[in-house]
């Protein structure tokens, strides 16, 4: 072989040897580029549950922030109860009481009426024996005697 001939078969053995690694590498380039767009694809996906996860850590401490006020709002519910039937129950008592006092028939009703006949006597026999002893007395301290002799009571000094 001449000189010539030597690099021109060097540089198509070059060029042969640069085709097949090129051929070679191809495989791994689209690998390479396969393998991006797979990472970048993951990323997204990744950015997406990353805010679903930051929705959703939201949403429950939003959902127990409102069970607890609700659990608050049942336990102040259930001690306002307690008391309103404590209430209810004195205010019962009252109103019988009322009732007893100002219902005909009832006990304390009857009482009453009888202390205010016996007083309403009281006070009848006390101007009776004013009027009977006035006539017959000159003076207050004879008055006052006379007033107790007739009602049977020390007299008021």
């Amino acid at each position: 072989m001449s000189e010539r001939q030597q690099p021109a078969t060097a540089a198509a053995g070059t060029a042969a040897a640069t085709g097949a690694i090129a051929e070679l590498i191809k495989p791994f380039q689209e690998f390479k580029q396969e393998a991006a767009a797979t990472r970048a694809a993951v990323e997204d996906r990744l950015r997406v549950l990353r805010r679903i996860v930051a929705w959703l850590i939201g949403f429950v401490a939003m959902t127990t922030l409102l069970v607890v006020l609700v659990l608050v709002i049942l336990v102040q519910n259930r001690q306002t109860s307690a008391k309103t039937r404590s209430v209810i129950r004195t205010n019962a008592d009252l109103s019988a009481v009322i009732a007893d006092c100002t219902q005909v028939g009832g006990t304390c009703y009857e009482q009453n009426q009888a202390r205010l006949r016996a007083t309403i006597v009281q006070l009848t026999d006390a101007n009776k024996a004013i009027a009977v002893c006035a006539r017959n007395t000159d003076t207050e301290a004879e008055l006052d005697s006379c007033v107790a002799d007739r009602l049977g009571t020390p007299p008021a000094r």
